[in-house]
Formats: structure tokens, C-alpha cells, sequence
């Protein structure tokens, strides 16, 4: 217990995301950032967190010349691959926006909504630095989450009318 006989707070080691770039908020206010409580050896987006609680995610996504867009999901590792895969037409495909640049992990879509318009709502300038702040490089965060078939030489063609290759890699 802690002062004014409030029970004190407790992590589980299962319910804390190892999110290697941005934050996870759960909505009471109890931000994880980097490095997190969990002792399990797990990809970018903990699977273990995934399994026991509705997460849901806000990401920005970056082409080549750094043009942003940003968007929530209730899974990010299928969004993120129909954004690669030019499923959808619209602002994305256009630009060809195909590169995770970061991501915040959250427990309530309410709560993730309101962060993506939040973040929708600022300058450039400062999604760059949001961005930067985590990941100077720009790297593609997704980069190995769909084995050899992530490659770029896999991408669609800028002529191609079709939806992508869902084919299996090797």
C-alpha cells in the first residue's frame, strides 16, 4: 500500500511491451518507454502484450523523400504491410509511402485516435523531431518482419494495376 492507503501499482512482466521506438501509455497515465519491464527475448512488437490485451498503435509512415503519413491500428504489422503492398489506392499508394518510421503503442483505441490527431495536428517540423527523437536514421522499423519477401525488389511495380504478391518467401 502506498500513503492515504492506496494500493500500490504493479507491472507484470507480461503486460509490458518491448517497444524499441516511441511509448506505450495505458491510459492512467503509466508511460514504458524503451527497455520496458519484460525479460522475454520478443520482436518489435511484444506478442506476449499483444495476446493477453487489446493494443492498439499509432504510427507514422515515410517514402524515400520523407513525405509522412500517419495512422492508427489495431495491428501494426498487417497495416503496415498492406501500406507496403499498395492494397488500398489513396495518398499512400500514391506517394508510395512504404517505410515504419515510428510507432507508440497504446491500451485503448480511444486513447490511440486521439494521439493520431494529435499528431496529425502538428507542423512538420515537429513530427520530424518526434520522429527524429527515436529514430535519427529514418530506418524502415518493419525492416525483417516479412522475412526475404520485405525486400524492395518485391515491391509493386510503379505500372502495375494489381494488389501485391502475398506469395510465400524462399
Amino acid at each position: 500500500m502506498t500513503g492515504a492507503g492506496q494500493p500500490e501499482k504493479r507491472q507484470s512482466r507480461f503486460l509490458v511491451p518491448m517497444n524499441p521506438i516511441g511509448t506505450r501509455n495505458d491510459g492512467a497515465g503509466l508511460s514504458i518507454t524503451r527497455g520496458g519491464s519484460c525479460s522475454l527475448p520478443c520482436p518489435a512488437i511484444h506478442l506476449c502484450y499483444a495476446l493477453r490485451v487489446k493494443t492498439s498503435y499509432v504510427y507514422i509512415m515515410a517514402s524515400r523523400s520523407r513525405r509522412l503519413y500517419t495512422g492508427v491500428t489495431n495491428n501494426l504489422e498487417r497495416r503496415v504491410a498492406e501500406h507496403k503492398r499498395h492494397l488500398a489506392p489513396g495518398f499512400t499508394d500514391r506517394y508510395r509511402i512504404e517505410r515504419l518510421v515510428y510507432f507508440e503503442t497504446w491500451g485503448r483505441i480511444r486513447d490511440a485516435i486521439q494521439r493520431e490527431k494529435q499528431i496529425k495536428g502538428w507542423r512538420r517540423s515537429k513530427k520530424v523531431a518526434l520522429i527524429e527523437s527515436q529514430n535519427v536514421t529514418w530506418a524502415d522499423l518493419s525492416e525483417g518482419w516479412y522475412g526475404e519477401a520485405d525486400s524492395s525488389a518485391n515491391k509493386r511495380p510503379q505500372n502495375d494495376v494489381g494488389g501485391g504478391d502475398f506469395g510465400s518467401s524462399g
